[in-house]
């Protein structure tokens, strides 16, 4: 029998998205869309939380070829990331009805954003690496057309870049996907993987070796990891805020979790533990986190430096799941959550500045929180939790990250680089996040101009609240993070 919980979560979005599409009277005025797409986001949440509650739950939905099965299963991992994704989208969705409203292609925007909200349920769900791969380049495409919602060259640009990193990253996780398959004892994902001996396989150790570094760059390209990167700073400046939101936040955590569905559940950590493949994606991992956090310091727009922070923060992520330790494991695991928080909040702030003042560039912020104090003090949150400052949850993540290298046998120079560029980065994020704050607040009034029309208008109350409440949810789980280390420490437990 179809498990209908499957088939509801992935399809409501995808329907509510194909409805949006059409011409009908739901459509076309703002207020019926509106109220369509929160009812959606509202019952996204409600299936959300009854998978998590059914438990694990496996269905087949059809053979591509002989040992190929597309399916679906909602083990732990999948429970987690869709009641994550559901709730942050939920959040955005409520944030960008006041976001959007004046926005000319609003009704494209909301029908992409429920579409790519279908196909992440369905990657978050696939079983096998067939399905992980159809889903995560549904995902993958599909999200193009969220940063160019709006007709401009600067628009053309960001999405040409995009497609041809899409692009590159489908045919290198193709070529690993065709090699690795064959060579696994079952087509499902199993914790610890499912490579059978190496005297079993079709192709020689060192081909297999290959392919497993060329589907993590691939899968890890989506995560704007060196040497494939360059992307997510050239699609954040001209996607909107509550676009940027989920991207940095979700969509391109679908790399890191195409990277850990292959190489923990399907090739399995003790065969690259300790070879050139994890001594190379460690390194490359390593250089993206100081690249980033340098390359944020240097940028004036203030989107483009969150943007370049996204880059550097996902490979903490990268790196501790390089590591192949449980420590470092948890803290890759409790960071995808803390950062996706974190990145969302910091994203909806600097869409409120942008929506309120139309100023996009740092030098242009001075005392803006004597007009704008709400979303400057929430701005100032998340930004400490962004440098893992406790008690907020960045700083747990980050610990864990650090003693899992510390700890870690037979890493080499990795047992104390990790550490230090985590350090280094994490004093480069304060040095480009918090003199944000500073001038925001204690900046003479007088430097910046036009502040008394600011003044006159507040924040939507529509666009505080979620904002408020990530920055409340990164707070409170920051002071009881219990639950979410026991949950990861279990789940990494199984992997290594």
């Amino acid at each position: 029998m179809p498990n209908l919980l499957f088939i509801a979560l992935i399809l409501l979005p995808v329907l509510t998205g194909c409805l949006l599409m059409g011409k009908g009277d739901i459509a076309k005025s703002p207020k019926s869309r509106h109220m369509l797409v929160g009812t959606a986001l509202v019952l996204q949440c409600v299936l959300s939380i009854l998978v998590f509650l059914e438990g694990d739950r496996s269905q087949l939905l059809f053979q591509l070829g002989p040992g190929l099965p597309i399916a679906l299963r909602s083990d732990a991992l999948a429970r987690y990331s869709l009641l994550v994704i559901s709730f942050l989208w939920a959040f955005t969705g409520a944030y960008s009805f006041k976001y959007m409203e004046h926005v000319h292609n609003e009704k494209r925007f909301y029908s992409f954003y429920m579409l790519i909200l279908g196909a992440l349920m369905a990657t978050c769900l696939a079983s096998t690496l067939p399905t992980l791969f159809l889903f995560f380049e549904a995902v993958t495409f599909l999200s193009m057309a969220l940063f160019s919602i709006e007709k401009s060259a600067e628009a053309s640009r960001a999405s040409l870049r995009f497609l041809v990193y899409a692009i590159i990253s489908a045919v290198l996780c193709l070529i690993g996907i065709i090699l690795t398959v064959p060579n696994t004892i079952t087509p499902y994902f199993t914790p610890g993987g499912s490579l059978a001996a190496s005297s079993h396989f079709t192709i020689s150790n060192a081909a297999m070796l290959g392919a497993v570094f060329v589907s993590c760059i691939g899968f890890a390209s989506m995560a704007d990891m060196f040497p494939l990167h360059g992307w997510l700073p050239a699609a954040h400046p001209v996607a909107s805020a509550p676009a940027s939101a989920v991207l940095s936040s979700v969509i391109a955590k679908m790399g890191i979790l195409g990277v850990i569905r292959y190489l923990y559940y399907t090739v399995g950590p003790d065969f690259v533990r300790h070879t050139w493949v994890q001594t190379l994606l460690l390194t490359f991992a390593v250089i993206t986190v100081f690249m980033g956090s340098m390359l944020a310091l240097k940028q004036n727009v203030l989107k483009k430096r969150l943007a370049y922070s996204s880059m550097s923060q996902l490979s903490y992520i990268l790196c501790g799941v390089f590591l192949m330790t449980q420590t470092a494991l948890d803290g890759a695991l409790l960071h995808i959550f803390f950062h996706a928080l974190t990145k969302s909040a910091l994203y909806m702030c600097a869409g409120a500045i942008i929506f309120y003042t139309g100023r996009t560039k740092l030098d242009q912020l001075c005392a803006l929180g004597t007009v704008m104090p709400v979303t400057m003090t929430l701005f100032t949150i998340a930004s400490l939790g962004l440098v893992g400052i406790p008690p907020m949850g960045g700083f747990i993540s980050k610990w864990y990250l650090m003693e899992g290298a510390i700890t870690g046998s037979g890493l080499g120079v990795f047992t104390w680089l990790v550490p230090v560029v985590l350090l280094v980065s994490a004093l480069l994020t304060a040095g480009y996040l918090l003199p944000i704050s500073i001038s925001a607040f204690y900046d003479d009034p007088k430097k910046s101009v036009g502040l008394d029309r600011i003044c006159a208008t507040r924040l939507s109350s529509r666009m505080e609240l979620p904002m408020l409440i990530l920055v409340a949810a990164l707070i409170g789980f920051g002071l009881f993070p219990g639950a979410l280390i026991d949950f990861f420490q279990a789940l990494a437990a199984t992997l290594i």
